[in-house]
């Protein structure tokens, strides 16, 4: 329906799944060979909240959810219901754009905002809490504008900044750890200016910056540096 595609998933069934900016909630169709899409529609709570959709993501349970500017959605592909979150509404404060989802283990889904930082949305209660920068406190996550944010094996999240460096955030210990850049330790993030973090099969945390490739290093707690200058 649209070239402007944000971001795919998968769902249960091997459905794709497209988020677009302009043309709603888009799924391929591998038989047919063939694209379609459910349009935005205020009249009908069973649509997407906005045709403009920021991310997509399947949680384990084969919950789509759905990210755009102040809201997010739920989406039961099979019962085709959808469930909205609106900024403003039910306690849920101005939230910004939603960048990336990720679920940990106990089901719960985080998502990262690019002004608000770093959502809980809890499932089951359909309860939303907010995790944000605080200069005042060292253990808060690196920043409220977030871009990338995923849940690794141990049930930390990781989460990336525009230019602020990265945090791994326990849920458990309400607490954050944060690495940045720095001129005079080679051993540190190559960059503050963070694009993306991949968790790879051996549990393995890369990091993907403007000057280099960062590879975490959970004994040392520091990182590995990549780049042009010292890879072949």
């Amino acid at each position: 329906p649209t070239d402007n595609i944000t971001r795919m998933t998968e769902d249960k069934q091997g459905r794709i799944w497209l988020s677009t900016r302009g043309a709603g909630l888009a799924s391929y169709n591998a038989i047919s060979d063939s694209f379609s899409a459910i349009y935005s529609d205020p009249n009908n709570l069973n649509t997407p909240y906005s045709n403009d959709i920021s991310t997509i993501f399947t949680a384990a349970d084969g919950t789509i959810w759905l990210g755009y500017s102040n809201a997010f959605s739920s989406f039961n592909p099979e019962k085709n219901i959808f469930r909205h979150y609106v900024s403003g509404s039910n306690g849920i404060p101005l939230i910004g754009t939603i960048s990336r989802f990720t679920q940990t283990t106990d089901g719960a889904i985080w998502a990262a905002t690019q002004t608000t930082g770093l959502l809980h949305i809890e499932p089951s209660t359909n309860e939303v809490n907010i995790r944000s920068h605080n200069v005042e406190n060292a253990n808060s996550i690196v920043s409220n504008s977030l871009y990338v944010v995923v849940a690794d094996k141990d049930g930390r999240i990781w989460m990336s900044s525009a230019d602020s460096g990265v945090s791994r955030y326990d849920p458990d210990e309400d607490f954050a750890t944060n690495f940045i850049h720095q001129d005079s330790d080679v051993n540190s993030l190559s960059s503050n200016q963070t694009s993306d973090i991949f968790e790879d099969s051996d549990g393995n945390i890369w990091i993907a910056t403007d000057q280099g490739l960062s590879l975490f290093s959970p004994e040392k707690n520091n990182f590995v540096q990549y780049n042009t200058e010292n890879t072949n």
